[in-house]
């Protein structure tokens, strides 16, 4: 079994969302939950493909669960912050767990 962080390098999905608030300004401010010190596990998809071709011809004898990321260790905060700075107006706005449900 294979999961994975956050895919981007190739207009995947998963970060279009912010980038798109972030351009448009639609929040004006990007939105961070909690403090925004949490790890986002993150992979490029060439990388994913490798490791997935590499284990499809060589597929280990026992079951194991695979979790692919990078090195890299990004904040959440940090990876919004450079999103609206590079795109949008620069401003974040922090907001608790439960105001992220609603």
């Amino acid at each position: 079994m294979v999961s994975t962080g956050i895919l981007y390098g190739m207009g995947e999905k998963q970060l279009l969302r912010l980038f798109k608030q972030a351009i448009l300004q639609q929040p004006e401010e990007l939105t961070v939950v909690g403090d925004g010190a949490n790890l986002i596990p993150m992979i490029h998809i060439s990388d994913m493909c490798q490791v997935i071709e590499e284990l499809a011809w060589n597929r280990p004898d026992d079951k194991r669960v695979y979790l692919l990321s990078d090195s890299a260790e990004i904040t959440q905060h940090a990876l919004v912050k450079a999103i609206t700075d590079s795109v949008g107006n620069g401003k974040v706005k922090f907001i608790t767990k439960e105001e992220s449900l609603w």
